[in-house]
């Protein structure tokens, strides 16, 4: 019971997740050299420590899927890349919270390599391009920063409840 509350959970928060990022975060480019923090990367890495293996996959396929139809790029770009993210977080998740922090950002770049070689692959750009190096040293930051900062909330929201036992 304990899983489907904590999917139903990460599912909202998915879903809030996806709403911010194309309406306000995306926005929000300009203190951070042109690049934002991807808030739906966070989400997934993040989550997929609460919840079981195969939801946190379906939770990265879906909200990528929603990605892409709310973007009008590549229809299924997103959706792999974070399918990927939430693979490697499900490999990587530790019960250590700092280990758990540290690693959005290995992940991240991980997204942002798997986005421009899949791109290019379908003929979105090339790898060439100087702004591969820029976003895949800020973006990963942004990330590892936004993560620090939401993981005490996720731990509130996804953690299973302790049961009490009545007297």
């Amino acid at each position: 019971m304990d899983d489907r509350a904590a999917l139903g959970r990460a599912i909202l928060l998915m879903m809030g997740g996806i709403i911010l990022q194309t309406t306000v975060i995306n926005r929000l480019q300009e203190p951070f050299f042109g690049f934002s923090p991807n808030l739906v990367v966070v989400l997934t890495i993040l989550s997929a420590r609460w919840v079981h293996p195969r939801a946190a996959l379906l939770l990265g396929f879906t909200a990528g899927l929603f990605l892409d139809l709310l973007g009008g790029g590549i229809l299924g770009l997103r959706a792999l890349v974070l399918t990927t993210v939430a693979y490697a977080a499900v490999r990587a998740t530790s019960e250590l919270p700092l280990r758990s922090i540290v690693g959005v950002w290995p992940i991240s770049l991980l997204a942002e390599v798997v986005l421009f070689v899949v791109g290019t692959l379908a003929g979105r750009g090339t790898l060439l391009q100087a702004e591969l190096l820029q976003r895949s040293i800020v973006v990963p930051l942004l990330n590892l920063v936004l993560a620090a900062v939401l993981f005490p909330l996720l731990a509130r929201v996804l953690k299973p409840r302790e049961r009490r036992i009545p007297l």
